[in-house]
């Protein structure tokens, strides 16, 4: 039987999600105590009544043809292993574009946890849409990289002082004439942000005032080795961002950089990797979305996987 999550399932789908994923107990008291809604969370419970797989279906938005339409993200899609193989899932997606359907969202997205699952969305009509650009530089390169854009005055920089509403501003402003674009709310990067805390991480900003630069950064190796995974940032302000993320991290030398395919300042480095796949609700091919090339690629960005 599929529903809507209720209170007396909670016990179930919180060992559904820790025989799941590999998350810390913080981060999975997070997810429930910040982010979890019943109305947004599908389940299907076995004719006794036994809750045995859940997905959750985040609200979001996405840029197209100078409108904002409404999305259905997908996130923490789990099955109980006694019970996998048996097409649950693919049942469980359906019911949700429905309750999509119902909620008059255009357009369900979602990050496969590995590339295989791209084959398995895609035999359900979903698409690649989205991509990022991953770069992989040694500090060196990145010092290099400066020295042959500088040219900009030194400013006074101001650290750490954004919190999730400007970071959300942010997002907005760097990305806003960009089609495709998810929009996360404040509520998002609030939750992202708290994640990447309680992971170990650092949600690392840097502001002259005027402009800024956010990170969501994981040091590996002792600090040898940062994991960017979410870097905003507008392009008068890239310069000022790195040299502070090289003075922020002194013992770090290779880099690690998630970010929209279409970064002026790195766009001769990296590569371009599929980040994301989407479906119309009403089962219509997304036209538009899907053929969006140059800096008007689609851009998850701060996916919350």
């Amino acid at each position: 039987m599929f529903s809507l999550a209720t209170p007396n399932m909670s016990q179930k789908l919180l060992e559904i999600w820790r025989l799941s994923f590999d998350d810390s107990p913080q981060s999975t008291e997070l997810f429930f105590k910040y982010r979890f809604k019943y109305e947004n969370c599908a389940v299907y419970s076995t004719p006794e009544g036994l809750p045995v797989a859940m997905l959750n279906m985040i609200p979001t938005e996405v840029t197209e043809d100078n409108i904002v339409e409404p999305v259905q993200y997908i996130y923490g899609a789990a099955t109980h292993p006694d019970y996998r193989g048996k097409g649950i899932m693919t049942s469980l997606i359906e019911f949700a574009r429905r309750t999509a359907e119902l909620r008059r969202q255009t357009y369900q997205a979602l990050v496969p946890a590995s590339k295989e699952l791209y084959g398995f969305y895609g035999k359900q009509g979903f698409e690649t849409a989205f991509y990022i650009r991953k770069v992989y530089m040694t500090r060196r390169e990145l010092v290099t990289l400066l020295k042959k854009n500088a040219g900009r005055k030194k400013r006074q920089l101001y650290f750490n002082t954004l919190d999730a509403e400007q970071i959300a501003r942010l997002r907005r402003d760097v990305y806003a004439e960009r089609e495709g674009y998810v929009l996360w709310g404040v509520y998002d990067v609030g939750y992202a942000a708290q994640s990447a805390t309680v992971a170990g991480g650092e949600v690392f900003t840097v502001t002259d005032g005027i402009d800024a630069g956010c990170a969501f950064c994981h040091e590996y190796e002792q600090g040898k080795r940062v994991v960017i995974s979410e870097f905003i940032c507008g392009n008068r302000f890239e310069e000022d961002f790195i040299s502070s993320l090289l003075a922020r991290f002194p013992h770090c030398e290779k880099f690690e950089i998630r970010m929209p395919p279409y970064d002026g300042f790195f766009r001769e480095y990296g590569a371009i990797e599929k980040f994301g796949m989407l479906r119309s609700v009403n089962g219509k091919k997304a036209a538009n979305l899907l053929s969006l090339s140059d800096i008007h690629v689609p851009f998850l960005g701060l996916a919350l996987d």
